[in-house]
């Protein structure tokens, strides 16, 4: 085996064991206890680029009804750092880009909540 061939391995290894450790149930999405310190949970724990203050959602059991919480949080997120753009920003692209965020974000957040009213009206149907 090549010295190149054998640090391509040892990198992949490297990559590979920590993604497959298999601490967290299936369909979870967290990658660290969620509000741990020092937490990289990219749904439930904080994360700098929104305010630092974190998407948290409480996990429902439900990997598609976790999902979609998550992401209205995250859209909601971008939502305002958009705002923050149009009213700080001075380069008219960037303002732009804020200003389709916005309105696409928008709409996706309310498809969203859509779907999770159906999904609750289905369980609750269903009970």
């Amino acid at each position: 085996m090549t010295p190149s061939i054998l640090r391509a391995c040892c990198l992949a290894i490297l990559f590979a064991v920590p993604a497959c450790s298999g601490s967290k149930p299936a369909g979870q999405f967290a990658s660290d206890d969620p509000g741990s310190p020092g937490s990289k949970d990219a749904i439930h724990g904080p994360n700098a680029a929104h305010g630092g203050g974190g998407m948290a959602t409480q996990p429902t059991g439900d990997p598609d009804t976790d999902f979609l919480a998550a992401m209205i949080a995250h859209h909601e997120g971008a939502v305002d750092m958009a705002r923050k753009e149009i009213a700080n920003g001075s380069d008219p692209r960037i303002r732009q880009m804020a200003e389709n965020v916005i309105r696409v974000q928008q709409a996706e957040i309310v498809q969203m909540r859509r779907w999770l009213t159906e999904r609750s009206a289905a369980t609750q149907g269903g009970k």
